[in-house]
């Protein structure tokens, strides 16, 4: 995964994804010899948690992932990991390593469920595992008798924790405050405790202190975003303070642009995979959103130049270059907007101020252009104009999370009539061999790569 393209094929002498899928295909194949799905064993977990995480370069479709996210967690929990080890009374190793694979199975699968267009899934779950030890591997070790001391400052753990840090305060003040009701000292507060446990002990020359420091500032501006998440694409909006519009746009335009600091450092080439798939993608919609009415000054040119600059670092990246010139609905949408957006700045900006169109803006025009005459019909000279509004409308459908609450958050939720009524009578079986067999119909839905995960 860390590996460039580069230097895959010259130590393996192969395509990077022709063997991404080999050892996919080798792992699969392994997981269901093992009969993962009824395995208690913590290293069958982790194995799977780690195919898992080499989908997070979209091999493997965010929908269908999302689907195995779900699975490992219900593995996890059916083996008391969402229990602390202490409760069991375990060694302090086992107990460390419970945590750490806990955690990382929450992060993985709330990660794929904004990837899958579902949203965080934190609020879904609840657990008493405490947060890994901060300590190196080099302070653990299967036969210790008492948990090692944990190290103040940085050490190896310094980049996980921080996202279980993160994590963790999500998950307890949605459940204290409610959805999107964090006060704004709530989170300067935590930013604060971030700072003072981790961060201020990060030096800059260090790789993995570097992106350590910068994820913890994207995830606090995602944060502060998150509050202001319900009225990001509605009517609301307009009720907003120009003070508060401002604070979001400018907590938008800065997680882009810690995003494009990131993609944009050679030190961090080995990450490039986990920058890659962590775009602030909420930030980058609402920011293309506000500046059709933003349509001139400081913070508008400033927007302006973050999103080429943006643009042009990831299409030159190795996925975009693995895409070639295929083009999603959902990228068409956001030209789409893009446009329109662009459109409105040169409406509104004097006759008399030369205004040179960015070549992105270009770009975008030339491939939604290109998309129309491929839909219209050879008897027809011009595209309907409908086309334009169907593109945005797909675009709504495919990420209808980003206008609406997760279930369950506002209203009692009874569990008492959960299971079927028949579920006494059922072939739970049936369940028990579900990875023995193909499944009709389902591989055709995934991906080549993804192809043949239910087929031994």
């Amino acid at each position: 995964m860390s590996m460039t393209d580069t230097d895959v094929e010259s130590m393996f002498g192969e395509e990077k994804q022709k063997l991404l899928a080999q050892y996919q295909s080798g792992c699969r194949k392994a997981l269901l010899r093992a009969g993962f799905l009824r395995s208690s064993d913590m290293t069958i977990l982790q194995g799977f948690l780690l195919y898992l995480l080499s989908g997070l370069n979209f091999s493997i479709d965010p929908r269908a992932l999302f689907c195995l996210t779900g699975i490992s967690i219900r593995i996890a929990q059916r083996m008391g990991l969402n229990v602390d080890g202490t409760a069991y009374g375990l060694l302090p190793f086992e107990v460390e390593m419970r945590r750490r694979l806990w955690w990382q199975l929450i992060l993985l699968d709330t990660r794929v469920g904004e990837l899958s267009g579902y949203g965080s899934t934190l609020h879904m779950y609840m657990w008493t595992t405490k947060l890994p030890s901060n300590v190196n591997d080099s302070s653990l070790f299967p036969d210790m008798r008492e948990p090692p001391p944990e190290h103040p400052g940085a050490t190896e753990m310094l980049f996980v924790l921080q996202r279980c840090e993160v994590a963790q305060f999500f998950y307890q003040t949605r459940r204290s405050c409610g959805p999107f009701e964090t006060d704004d000292a709530v989170i300067d507060a935590f930013e604060a405790l971030l700072q003072e446990k981790y961060l201020k002990y990060c030096d800059s020359q260090v790789p993995l202190h570097h992106i350590s420091s910068a994820m913890a500032k994207g995830a606090i501006y995602k944060l502060r975003m998150g509050k202001h998440h319900p009225n990001l694409m509605s009517s609301k909006s307009k009720e907003m303070s120009e003070q508060e519009l401002d604070k979001l746009f400018r907590s938008s335009m800065a997680m882009l642009e810690n995003h494009h600091n990131l993609m944009g450092a050679k030190s961090l080439s080995r990450f490039f995979w986990h920058i890659y798939t962590n775009f602030p993608f909420p930030a980058h919609v609402y920011l293309i959103c506000a500046l059709r009415y933003r349509t001139t000054g400081e913070l508008a040119d400033r927007a302006w130049k973050q999103l080429e600059a943006s643009f042009d670092r990831r299409s030159k990246s190795e996925m975009a270059k693995r895409r070639g010139n295929q083009a999603s609905t959902l990228h068409m949408a956001m030209a789409n907007l893009t446009v329109k957006s662009w459109d409105a700045r040169e409406s509104a900006l004097p006759e008399l101020q030369e205004t040179p169109t960015p070549r992105f803006i270009q770009q975008l025009r030339e491939k939604l252009a290109s998309r129309k005459s491929s839909n219209c019909t050879p008897q027809s000279d011009a595209c309907p104009p409908e086309i334009g509004n169907q593109v945005g409308n797909q675009f709504e459908d495919a990420y209808p999370w980003l206008n609406q609450q997760p279930p369950f958050e506002t209203q009692s939720f009874d569990q008492s009539n959960i299971l079927m009524p028949d579920s006494s009578t059922m072939d739970w079986s049936f369940w028990n061999g579900i990875g023995q067999v193909p499944i009709p119909d389902f591989d055709n839905a995934l991906p080549n790569q993804a192809q043949g995960f239910y087929q031994s």
